[in-house]
């Protein structure tokens, strides 16, 4: 049975799929972005979604939702805790816990 040991490889935090994912992810995004950006009658610039091209949202307070599918669940033979601290077989390792406060930071999340 093969062992997935990337969270002990402390030379590689991140494996090689990830970061590839994540590098593809923004290339395309700035593709994406730089494509879809057209003058509005006002003269500033609004960025629309390349499928919503035809109907840009100008409203300056529109919602960003990032989607961000990651988790670190715990194995068989360990286990997660909850987010007031109590061990749960169901929820996040600790690394899992770091991990997702760290994307909180890289996306500066505002509450």
């Amino acid at each position: 049975m093969l062992r997935d040991n990337r969270s002990q490889s402390p030379g590689m935090p991140v494996s090689r799929r990830g970061l590839l994912a994540a590098v593809g992810l923004g290339a395309g995004a700035a593709a994406i972005a730089g494509c879809a950006t057209t003058p509005d009658t006002s003269g500033s610039e609004v960025t629309a979604a390349a499928t919503a091209r035809s109907t840009p949202s100008t409203s300056p307070g529109a919602p960003l939702v990032m989607i961000v599918r990651h988790a670190e669940k715990p194995a068989a033979d360990t286990h997660g805790v909850t987010e007031s601290g109590a061990r749960d077989s169901a929820s996040l390792t600790v690394t899992g816990w770091t991990r997702a406060g760290g994307l909180v930071a890289l996306f500066g999340a505002d509450g």
